[in-house]
């Protein structure tokens, strides 16, 4: 029989300053969360008891203010076989992460052929 809402006890909560529209833990690490709204990004790691957040990496996005009305993210997706490396998806471009860098840096991006730039270039 389904478990009733009742029963379930909560480990934790944090506060996050975005809508979110989309989460998916991390199939390499299940201590890593990568959520999202329309605009914003975050990867959160969780304590080992799954009770608390130890860090939350926000992921610069950009999108141009000219763009609010029409872009906007779609969707965020860990990199197979990769515990750091998350892609977020938005309508015209894609840009990938690596958690253990600077917040403010992408991987590499691409919308056409750009690639290599950092989040704060226009991609």
């Amino acid at each position: 029989s389904p478990i009733d809402r009742n029963q379930l006890c909560c480990l934790g909560s944090n506060k996050i300053d975005f809508s979110i529209v989309g989460m998916q833990f991390c199939p390499e690490n299940d201590r890593h969360l990568v959520i999202w709204g329309t605009a914003e990004a975050s990867i959160i790691v969780l304590s080992k008891k799954c009770d608390r957040v130890e860090k939350k990496i926000d992921l610069v996005i950009e999108l141009e203010p000219h763009e609010c009305d029409s872009e906007y993210l779609l969707k965020c997706d860990w990199l197979p076989s990769s515990e750091i490396h998350v892609a977020v998806f938005c309508g015209t471009f894609v840009k990938v992460f690596d958690a253990r860098r600077s917040t403010t840096s992408a991987a590499a991006s691409a919308s056409g052929s750009a690639s290599g730039a950092t989040a704060s270039d226009r991609c």
